[in-house]
C-alpha cells in the first residue's frame, strides 16, 4: 500500500481525500494542517461575518475512516 501525506488541510485537500477513498485507495493518508482548528468551507466564510450563514454550516464532511489528520502543524 502506498501511504500519501496530504499538505494543507482546506476544502481542496478534503475533497482529495475524499475521490482518493471513492476510487478505492486503502492505504494509510495523512492531512497536515497549520491551522489549530479543523478544515471549513472558506468559500463561504464571508456569508458566515454578514450572518447569512451559521458558523457550524462551514464544517466540512468527515474525513473517510483511518485519515490521520495532523492540525497545527506546519
Amino acid at each position: 500500500m502506498t501511504a500519501i501525506t496530504v499538505i494543507g488541510c482546506g476544502p481542496a485537500a478534503h475533497r482529495l481525500v475524499q475521490r482518493l477513498h471513492h476510487h478505492g485507495h486503502r492505504g494509510p493518508v495523512t492531512v497536515l494542517g497549520a491551522e489549530p482548528e479543523p478544515a471549513y468551507n472558506r468559500a463561504l466564510l464571508v456569508s458566515a461575518l454578514d450572518g447569512t450563514l451559521r458558523a457550524r454550516d462551514l464544517a466540512l464532511a468527515p474525513f473517510p475512516p483511518g485519515v490521520r489528520v495532523r492540525t497545527g502543524t506546519r
